[in-house]
């Protein structure tokens, strides 16, 4: 397994730098403002400032019923540096960069007045592109096909390599994926490392559009007992996921409808005996339909409506690696319902709802991420979106 994994690390190094000295790069995924320009050269900026709102509910069987209210705010700004067709960089700095999960940074003055010392580096790398193949190295967004934040909560952007080729055929496309990440640096040990890959197929015709995915994050745990390491790291498994999305093309309101899948090679006994192995499993649903209804002003502009049935061991680190957007991030069912708005073409926002409830009330004090004992929670959220 050490030699697999080792081989891996040197095929992925090795394909970014043959496509650093001969590749290109694609440009930044942001919407940006380009400020100096020069033949195949330009410098692009970017930002984004979110003011959010929620309200949670907390119900534990033999607890008071607990209730909270946050307004947040986050901001993000940056910069793209294309220094030609072939090579550009680039980087993102953000509010609450010491956290994982969330850049949103809670608004209140009485201790806090150290809080704004959190704002920092978000994103550094460096890109590389020709024809189809793309590597990039360094601090990015997370590379795989990520339908509904099943496979990684898109607040934490992962460290390591990654490298990609695309390729078509008639209708049909084609995108692998194939990257290496560091979780734990244990110095002069070994470090926890996941391996990424995944094969994504799109294909359909004039009328519908169907995308297909798989792949895994294969788990290596390096040093033994680094009390930083998620709980999935404390052994070398493997989380294996398949993806699909169907979109109708020539309807209104073009909706789209999804499913996913997550499977665990983790055995039962090797976290705890409340562990069952539905728990190693998990899935799924979303519908969704993008609109165009409304004045020029003010324009709903989409709904959605998931469902997601969570084992422990279906979200990668035992769920400290998986979305938060519920309040728990692991063994659970739930509900997640939106309303998208666009107020005046720069500002867009959003009304959200999500329910949960346990999925093994067994678990106890196993992981701070998965939802544990006789639990529901609800959560309402606002957010206001505004960027350039």
């Amino acid at each position: 397994m050490r030699i697999f994994k080792s081989a891996l690390s040197l095929i992925i190094t090795a394909v970014f730098i043959a496509g650093y000295l001969i590749l290109g790069t694609p440009s930044s995924s942001f919407a940006a403002k380009t400020i100096w320009e020069k033949d195949d050269s330009k410098l692009d900026l970017f930002a984004d400032v979110r003011i959010r709102f929620e309200r949670d509910t907390d119900d534990l069987s033999g607890s008071p019923q607990i209730d909270r209210s946050r307004s947040r705010v986050r901001l993000r700004m940056g910069s793209n540096f294309v220094m030609n067709e072939n090579v550009s960089f680039g980087f993102r700095l953000a509010t609450e960069s010491d956290t994982l999960h969330s850049s949103h940074q809670t608004l209140g003055l009485n201790d806090k007045s150290g809080s704004n010392e959190d704002f920092g580096l978000d994103q550094a790398y460096i890109m590389v592109q020709h024809k189809g193949a793309n590597a990039w190295a360094g601090k990015n967004e997370f590379p795989l096909w990520n339908l509904g934040d099943l496979l990684w909560d898109g607040d934490i952007q992962p460290e390591g390599f990654s490298a990609g080729y695309k390729t078509s055929y008639k209708n049909t496309k084609f995108t692998f994926s194939l990257s290496e990440f560091v979780v734990n640096e244990s110095n002069w040990g070994e470090d926890d490392n996941i391996i990424a890959y995944q094969l994504k197929i799109d294909t359909g015709s004039d009328a519908i559009g169907v995308s297909i995915a798989g792949g895994a994050l294969s788990f290596f745990e390096g040093e033994k007992g680094n009390p930083d390491a998620p709980a999935l790291l404390e052994q070398d498994s493997t989380l294996a996921h398949v993806l699909a999305e169907f979109k109708l093309k020539k309807v209104a309101l073009t909706p789209r409808f999804g499913i996913g899948w997550t499977g665990s090679s983790i055995s039962d006994n090797q976290l705890s005996g409340t562990i069952k192995s539905s728990d190693d499993s998990g899935f799924m649903i979303f519908g969704r339909a993008k609109l165009k209804a409304g004045g020029d002003t003010v324009k709903l502009t989409g709904l959605r409506l998931y469902y997601f049935d969570l084992g422990i061991a279906s979200q990668p680190g035992l769920g400290e690696l998986g979305a938060d957007n519920f309040p728990f991030a692991s063994n659970y069912r739930g509900w997640r319902a939106q309303v998208d708005f666009k107020l005046f073409k720069a500002i867009s926002s959003d009304v959200r709802y999500y329910y949960q409830t346990t999925k093994n009330e067994d678990l106890v004090d196993l992981n701070s991420s998965a939802m544990e004992g006789d639990r529901a929670r609800q959560r309402i959220q606002v957010n206001l979106n505004v960027k350039f």
